[in-house]
């Protein structure tokens, strides 16, 4: 009995936990507002106060209740109440004035949710802290006071659907006992706090785009002919037109202020064009970022100095602010926005590789099974210098090196040589597929995608069967050869057994070879990253103009060596950065506690195959044998699925492309699998 006593008592304190907070009732509330309480204690009373009113599920009560919001209908409600209560609308209205007074203007109009660091990562870090250690709801800054009262999107929502008639009852509320001797001093920092917060935004957007990393992609003739140069002149006309009272002086200034910030913009837009050309950098995509959120903040303190803001656009105007603080609080939409370009850049590096890896006619078929065969051919190698690194007794952490430059150099000559590795496909065909998705919105553009499709997955098949096809019977002559060199087979029974158990696909071989498919994507990035790195930083053409090299190694040799790092660079990069993946990854991995390994089509293909030779061919009528080969079966569906998907769904997300396009080609394939299946392994 005690046993079920405290457990209904546990029960009973989690449910608490998640239940809405009991706000109290209205009548409570609106009677004792703490009008000479402390800022802590009166904010404390309105975000208990907007609880009454926001909280889900309010009833519609009153005239056309139906056409307004169920929290605007209690809204009114409460604003009824406080009219048949004079003494309560006075102390409500003096909370409200004192609340507002001891705000923050200046900080809610330059800063309250804008981003606030001068770098990605400073403004990453801050992002951090604010969800590890959030601030204090009740001190006197706007930006967190407004996640008190506007903890939810909804709110926003709520606050831009109030019309004209409730928002001059709440501005009424606000001006009601203003005349008070108690309240002699202003209560309102608006009128005060907007110029200046429109000279501050002005001289950080003028400081920003000023800088030379800005300047050098907007591509301005001269340093004053940029239009973030003239920012804080125009603001400081526009003000002394505004506080002079001259209307028509007003509108002039205002209009020359919103044409520079319309100048500006448009300077964005060129240097966004140029990133996206030229190579991108996350620091400058962000600083773009931030100047954008400045120049549409800027936009609406203008249309407020110039009194042109009514009471709609201010409430929307809030809204816009609890959206904006909301969104500073996200990580993931940081890291989306300020690497969408990076990520663009990337796809399109692998789109551009990936087309080479495609064959749509019957002599690119031929073509790829030719390349895929050297690949194999070269594999073998990379298969017996695998089990010479595991044989050397090194530590692991100098095998997983020794075993990293194996794979390195041997994918690199493959490079080299234009051979083709079959799981490397995937990773570069995927944005090249994406690439064409925009295509399919009409009814022969969806039909092409569906062809290049085909396409791919039938280049897929001949690869991995030109790679297999030549790296078994390629193992099995060296390890003939080796037992005739040195009378014993290059690997013992007892590794040879080994060797097959540990492809077994009874084993964790599908789950190692998922975790390749991971690796043979990120080797993709780091690939269309490097080339992104090149063209950003100008590596070629300076290497081309180097005189230093010239003078050493000859007047052609810088030029063939800037051309070799554009036609070579980012598939070098990749390869080297797969070869440290495969080696080093597994090893690290079981520093930390992770018995982890990879599973590489080929490579494992080769090893089996090995296995088989020195084990002798009566080993492949026995249970692990065939064991091995469904495990080899499933990493080629597995490494070529898992790179393929990540791929594709990256470059997917980097272009925008929507959910009924995707929808309309995986029905447009499905009937062509049904309609014409032989043309996914073979070429019409």
């Amino acid at each position: 009995m005690p046993l079920r006593e405290s457990l209904t008592r546990h029960v009973s304190t989690v449910r608490r936990l998640f239940r809405p907070l009991d706000v109290g009732a209205l009548d409570a509330l609106l009677a004792h507002a703490p009008a000479k309480a402390a800022y802590g204690d009166r904010l404390q009373w309105l975000v208990a106060l907007l609880g009454w009113v926001l909280r889900p599920g309010a009833p519609a009560v009153g005239e056309d209740a139906e056409r307004r919001h169920p929290a605007t209908t209690r809204l009114r409600f409460a604003l009824q109440v406080l009219d048949r209560n004079p003494e309560w609308k006075r102390a409500v209205a003096t909370t409200l004035r004192s609340t507002v007074r001891d705000l923050d203007a200046l900080e809610l109009f330059c800063e309250t949710g804008l981003p606030r660091e001068a770098s990605f990562l400073a403004e990453a870090l801050e992002r951090i802290a604010v969800r590890l250690l959030p601030a204090d709801p009740f001190r006197a800054e706007l930006g967190t006071a407004l996640l008190a009262l506007f903890p939810e999107e909804r709110h926003a929502d709520w606050l831009e659907s109030l019309d004209d008639e409730t928002l001059g009852r709440i501005a009424e509320l606000f001006r009601h006992g203003e005349g008070d001797e108690a309240e002699a001093a202003p209560w309102n920092p608006v009128a005060d706090d907007v110029p200046d917060a429109l000279l501050l935004l002005a001289s950080e957007l003028r400081a920003t785009g000023l800088q030379s990393a800005i300047r050098r992609r907007i591509g301005a003739g001269s340093f004053r002919e940029l239009p973030f140069f003239g920012l804080t002149r125009a603001v400081e006309e526009l003000v002394a037109a505004a506080r002079g009272g001259d209307q028509g002086a007003t509108a002039t200034a205002a209009a020359a202020f919103h044409e520079r910030l319309d100048a500006c913009a448009r300077a964005l837009e060129r240097a966004n064009a140029h990133l996206d050309e030229y190579g991108v950098s996350v620091r400058i995509v962000y600083l773009l970022e931030r100047m954008d959120a400045q120049i549409r903040r800027a936009r609406t303190l203008s249309a407020m100095l110039t009194g042109d803001a009514s009471a709609a656009f201010a409430a929307a105007f809030l809204a816009r602010l609890v959206r904006d603080t909301l969104a500073r609080r996200q990580l993931r939409a940081l890291f989306e926005t300020n690497t969408r370009l990076l990520a663009k850049k990337v796809v399109d590096r692998s789109a551009e590789t990936g087309e080479h890896y495609i064959a749509r006619t019957r002599e690119d078929y031929r073509e790829i099974l030719t390349a895929a065969g050297g690949g194999g051919v070269l594999t073998v190698a990379t298969v017996y210098g695998k089990f010479l690194a595991m044989a050397a007794g090194a530590a692991p952490f100098v095998q997983g090196l020794l075993l990293s430059a194996n794979y390195a150099a041997s994918f690199s000559v493959m490079q080299l040589a234009h051979l083709t590795l079959a799981t490397k496909q995937p990773a570069m065909t995927g944005p090249a597929l994406a690439a064409r998705m925009h295509k399919a919105e009409t009814r022969e553009g969806l039909e092409a995608l569906v062809d290049e499709i085909v396409h791919l997955l039938r280049s897929q098949v001949a690869s991995i069967f030109g790679n297999v096809a030549l790296v078994v019977p390629g193992v099995a002559l060296v390890a003939l050869l080796w037992q005739v060199a040195f009378g014993a087979p290059p690997l013992s029974a007892d590794k040879a057994a080994y060797t097959l158990l540990s492809h077994s696909i009874l084993g964790p071989t599908p789950l190692f070879a998922a975790f390749t498919g991971v690796l043979l994507w990120l080797s993709s990035l780091a690939a269309g990253w490097f080339d992104n790195w090149l063209v950003f930083r100008g590596v070629a053409p300076g290497l081309a103009r180097s005189r230093r090299l010239r003078f050493v190694f000859g007047q052609r040799f810088p030029a063939r060596l800037a051309a070799f790092l554009e036609h070579h660079g980012s598939g070098l990069a990749g390869n080297v950065a797969l070869g440290v993946l495969l080696g080093l990854t597994p090893e690290l991995l079981k520093f930390l506690g992770v018995p982890a390994d990879v599973r590489h089509v080929t490579l494992s293909t080769g090893q089996v195959a090995a296995a088989v030779a020195c084990q002798g061919w009566g080993a492949l009528s026995q249970a692990p044998f065939w064991m091995a080969a469904a495990g080899l079966v499933s990493a080629g569906v597995l490494n070529l699925g898992v790179s393929f998907a990540l791929a594709l769904g990256l470059a997917i997300r980097a272009r925008g492309v929507e959910a009924p396009q995707r929808h309309a080609l995986l029905e447009a394939l499905s009937a062509r699998l049904r309609q014409r299946p032989r043309s996914f392994l073979f070429p019409d």
